[in-house]
Order: C-alpha cells, then structure tokens, then sequence
C-alpha cells in the first residue's frame, strides 16, 4: 500500500531561510573584525600611502600621501614603455589579416589558390576551411614558398596539412 503525499512532505524554507542555511531564528550578530590581508606574503609588506588628493576637470590627478612620489613615477615610466611598445609592430607576420592588405598581383594568385582549396574541399568532401584557411593562403601568396618544407615557415601551415594539400597548392602558387 502507497503512502500518502501529506506523510512525506517536507518543510518548504522561505528564500532567506534556503540561503543562510538557517530555518527561523533570531540573526547572530558577529563582532567587527580587523581588514586583513589574505596572503603571508603580503601581510608583511606595508600597504602604500597613496591617495588622490584633487582631480582636475581635464582628468588630470594630484596624487598625495608619503609614496605619491614613487607612485607617479611609477605610472610614468609605464606610459614610456607602452609608449614604446605601440609604435613597434606587434606582429611580425607578414600575412595580411584581410583579402584588402593584398597587392593586386596578389589578390589573383590568392584567388587561383582559393579556388584550388575550394576543388580540394569538394573532392574530399570536407569544408574548405580543413583544408586551409584563407589568411593562410594569403601567407603562401605573401612568401611564396617553393618547397612543403618552407610552406610550414607561413602563417597557418602544420605538418597534416602541409603534407596532406601543400604540394598541389604550391603547384598551382
């Protein structure tokens, strides 16, 4: 014989009650204690005294406190060096990241490979871009390799799809 639902249920606990994991009661007031800082490490290191004492309608901060000083020189010498960094390029990689980057020269070339992958895609009945990507086609066309073996130097290229396609793709570069 089945026991009835009204044996077996349980008490519903509000949403406050579910998320303390207390049911009813007065709240336990705990004492204040003191900021600490979670790292040994760091505990033993003196936080700086740094604080911004006026701030201009320009964006311009003043900063005061004991290391406002060493804090501003800081920040200096970082914006020198992202300074130094954003005028060197990024990426050494001479392949363009869109068909626009190309020389018109090169957009032909690139438009015979592409058309080359495309073929290769349909006879292995696969998608094209397992067979290359077009950024790396555009690698090929920008250093113009004569070997698998300098097709794995452009961007894009590994070994499984340099053996497996790179060699009718260079025939048709």
């Amino acid at each position: 014989r089945a026991r009835s639902p009204r044996k077996e249920r349980k008490k519903v606990l509000s949403l406050k009650e579910h998320k303390s994991g207390r049911q009813g009661g007065p709240k336990v007031q705990r004492p204040p204690t003191e900021p600490s800082r979670k790292s040994g490490r760091i505990a033993a290191l003196p936080a700086p005294s740094v604080f911004i004492d006026a701030e201009h309608s320009n964006g311009k901060v003043v900063l005061g406190g004991v290391d406002a000083n060493a804090a501003a020189q800081a920040a200096a010498e970082k914006t020198e060096e992202e300074a130094a960094s954003a005028a060197a390029p990024l990426d050494e990689d001479p392949a363009p990241a869109s068909e626009a980057e190309l020389f018109p020269n090169e957009a032909l070339v690139y438009g015979l490979l592409r058309d080359e992958k495309n073929r290769i895609a349909r006879e292995n009945d696969c998608a094209a871009y397992h067979v290359a990507q077009n950024r790396a086609l555009m690698a090929m066309v920008r250093c113009v390799p004569r070997s698998v073996e300098a097709l794995l130097s452009c961007w894009g290229w590994g070994e499984a799809k340099a053996r497996s396609h790179g060699a009718r793709l260079l025939a048709t570069l």
